[in-house]
């Protein structure tokens, strides 16, 4: 996937990009309007509709709530779940799977989008909070 500049940052406020770690365990970001979104996250070719597709998928996991967050859906399917936590400036883990799905465990367009935001010097279940900025090129909220 080639990178366009000229996506603009999008204006869904709970919109969810998806990652893959050193191990290739994924994990989903949930922007919450103004979280760093990578530049690669942003190309025309990444789906766009990550989060429905993940919902779709078998359910494979308990999960560990570390947030309040009500909705467990995508963390069942083996996703860690990340929100951006504005007063702390990064990603905050919400929920972990027991047992994390890889990329072989994907539909080939979703694995290809997890492997192009791919963080090789992290691991999900040992990163509590991650400055996504410290590890690729973003694109920042307008607001």
């Amino acid at each position: 996937m080639s990178a366009d500049a000229t996506n603009p940052y999008p204006d869904r406020g709970d919109w969810g990009w998806l990652a893959a770690d050193r191990e290739g365990h994924l994990a989903i970001f949930v922007i919450r309007g103004k979280g760093p979104v990578p530049i690669l996250a942003l190309d025309a070719n990444y789906p766009q509709d990550v989060e429905d597709r993940l919902i779709h998928l078998p359910a494979m996991s308990d999960v560990n709530r570390v947030a309040a967050r009500p909705n467990t859906e995508i963390p069942e399917r083996g996703v860690f779940l990340y929100e951006w936590n504005d007063r702390d400036g990064a990603y905050e883990l919400a929920m972990a799977p027991y047992r994390p799905r890889t990329l072989d465990k994907l539909p080939d367009d979703l694995a290809e989008a997890a492997r192009s935001v791919r963080f090789t010097k992290l691991s999900f279940a040992e990163a509590w909070r991650i400055d996504v900025r410290a590890h690729m090129s973003c694109r920042e909220s307008p607001q």
